[in-house]
C-alpha cells in the first residue's frame, strides 16, 4: 500500500505507482467518492462538461426538433391552420 500525507492546504500527492497504474498525468481530473470507511478516487476521462461551457457558440437549431415540437404543439398547429388558404 502506498501512503501519502495531507498538507496544511488539504493537498495530497498521488504516489507515482498509483498515477502510472491509473494512467494519470498532470492536469487530469479525478473525482472523490466516500464509501463506508473508504475514500475512492475516480479518474474522470476527458474534460468535464463544466470546462466545456461556452466553448462553442452557435445559433443553429438542434438536429432533433421532436422535443421542441412537443412543447409547442398548440402554437405550431395554429400557425399551420393560418397558413392554409381559405376559399
Amino acid at each position: 500500500m502506498d501512503i501519502a500525507k495531507i498538507s496544511a492546504k488539504g493537498q495530497v500527492s498521488i504516489p507515482r505507482t498509483v498515477r502510472e497504474a491509473a494512467h494519470l498525468t498532470a492536469g487530469d481530473h479525478i473525482g472523490f467518492e466516500i464509501r463506508e470507511h473508504e475514500i475512492v478516487l475516480i479518474p474522470i476521462p476527458g474534460r468535464p462538461l463544466a470546462d466545456l461551457r461556452g466553448a462553442w457558440h452557435t445559433n443553429a437549431l438542434p438536429q432533433d426538433l421532436s422535443a421542441f415540437r412537443a412543447r409547442h404543439a398548440d402554437t405550431l398547429a395554429q400557425s399551420d391552420q393560418e397558413s392554409v388558404p381559405h376559399d
